[in-house]
């Protein structure tokens, strides 16, 4: 997921390269952004903006192995190589697609966590100043496409090694939530599920799961989310709509169906719903653009889990 590394409003402009901010007067400095992604980035008040701070890899490379530790302790070293492979996918489609673009970008930062899946995921932190909603839409498209690359076959190999067992009463077990894109590999490869059973998983089956889980996760249309970086090359000032009605959505699931999701509420909450402006809003997307944009609309519909995790008493 690229997150932006500083706030912004949109008030900046590219200026030609050479030009700092003392050699222009605050009058001349345009009310809207100028396509020339050549230049150097100024705010409204000529002040540069600077691109985020290069990675420092033994930050990245310590997040990554503690993200396998983690993710191999607690479920196992196969699911840790189905999982981190899907997530190293995922986030490199990101920041090849930003450094394509010019976009200064980080490496990624994984992040382990101590129980369940092993881990909170994985994000780069990438420039707030992008050329165009053609430049926002292909960085953004392109982590969740390259993590679907490998995440749909582990997922569908994860399945084949599993089996249909009966629902045991009186045994304690915690049951993972179906994405219609999960029950519809089931359905190939099983058949349609008896009343009373439930499909096991393995190792590989559940990287799978997590994989689109955590795709499904970021396709979200809010903020800073890879679905909120397409809402707005689509949709502009009017995604912020759409962020707001699945926000909300998203917390009548939390009240009816449990706190899954609370802390994500919280994160997007101060993440924040609005989108900022690219630098040169005016470019249209294209039918090629919006045509993938429904894809992705579709996967997001086909990998989300509206209630991941119950617990089968």
């Amino acid at each position: 997921m690229p997150a932006d590394s500083s706030p912004g409003d949109g008030a900046r402009h590219w200026l030609p390269a050479g030009t700092g901010p003392g050699q222009i007067e605050p009058a001349r400095i345009p009310a809207s952004p100028v396509c020339d992604p050549a230049g150097v980035t100024v705010d409204a008040a000529g002040r540069v903006v600077r691109p985020p701070r290069p990675s420092r890899l033994w930050v990245n490379g310590a997040l990554y192995v503690a993200t396998v530790l983690t993710t191999s302790f607690l479920v196992s070293p196969v699911y840790s190589a189905c999982l981190m492979a899907i997530l190293t996918a995922h986030e490199f489609g990101h920041y090849l697609a930003a450094r394509h673009y010019g976009v200064p970008a980080s490496l990624p930062y994984f992040l382990p966590a101590p129980f369940f899946f092993g881990t909170f995921g994985a994000f780069i932190r990438m420039s707030p100043q992008v050329p165009d909603r053609r430049a926002l839409f292909d960085i953004a498209a392109a982590g969740p496409l390259a993590g679907a690359v490998l995440a749909l076959p582990i997922t569908f190999v994860g399945i084949l090694q599993g089996e249909i067992v009966p629902i045991e009463a009186g045994q304690s077990t915690v049951m993972l939530g179906d994405s219609l894109l999960m029950l519809a590999f089931e359905r190939v490869v099983f058949g349609p599920r008896l009343e009373g059973t439930t499909l096991l998983i393995g190792e590989v089956g559940f990287a799978g799961w997590v994989g689109l889980f955590v795709t499904g996760l970021n396709l979200l249309p809010i903020g800073q989310l890879d679905g909120g970086h397409v809402s707005y090359a689509v949709f502009r000032e009017r995604s912020v709509i759409l962020a707001r009605v699945v926000f909300g959505s998203l917390a009548v699931v939390c009240v009816v169906y449990g706190l899954q999701f609370l802390l994500m509420l919280i994160l997007l909450y101060f993440m924040g719903i609005r989108h900022r402006p690219t630098m040169c809003d005016s470019l249209p997307l294209g039918p090629a653009r919006r045509r993938l944009a429904a894809m992705l609309a579709g996967m997001f519909v086909v990998c989300f889990v509206p209630v991941p995790v119950t617990l089968n008493p």
